[in-house]
């Protein structure tokens, strides 16, 4: 089990193509030193005591497919259009669902339980052809 917070030196592993750090006891921020992993699939890190915002640079990272964060205190926005999974159930989201959800092209799957979202799901969510 890790504690603290995620290491931000794992940016020099630019070939790792999956990142699992769920179910610590991990705490801060999400390190923006990550960004420089280029080549990352899949972004695991549910289930620990992060907080802050979701980093804009997620979107920067191509190839992520898999973002789990579900059970943190994350809010924020997600705009990575290869993202075929996003699982943010209970975080810090609040307010109307982002119609922004609606450009992840290829999501096939939105996981939102758990936050304070409210009202009508977007146009464009609804006429998502991905999902």
């Amino acid at each position: 089990m890790f504690r603290n917070s995620i290491p931000g030196e794992l940016s020099k592993l630019k070939n790792l193509r999956a990142l699992n750090f769920s179910n610590n006891l991990l705490t801060g921020s999400i390190p923006d030193e990550i960004e420089a992993m280029e080549n990352l699939l899949y972004f695991q890190i549910f289930t620990n005591k992060l907080s802050g915002f979701i980093p804009m640079w997620i979107g920067n990272i191509i190839s992520l497919t898999y973002f789990e964060a579900d059970n943190n205190t994350l809010s924020g926005e997600i705009l990575c259009s290869n993202l075929t999974l996003l699982n943010l159930a209970s975080n810090g989201f609040f307010g109307t669902i982002p119609p922004e959800f609606g450009e992840l092209n290829n999501l096939q799957e939105l996981i939102v339980p758990g936050n304070n979202l409210y009202g009508e799901i977007p146009t464009s969510v609804r006429q998502s052809t991905s999902m």
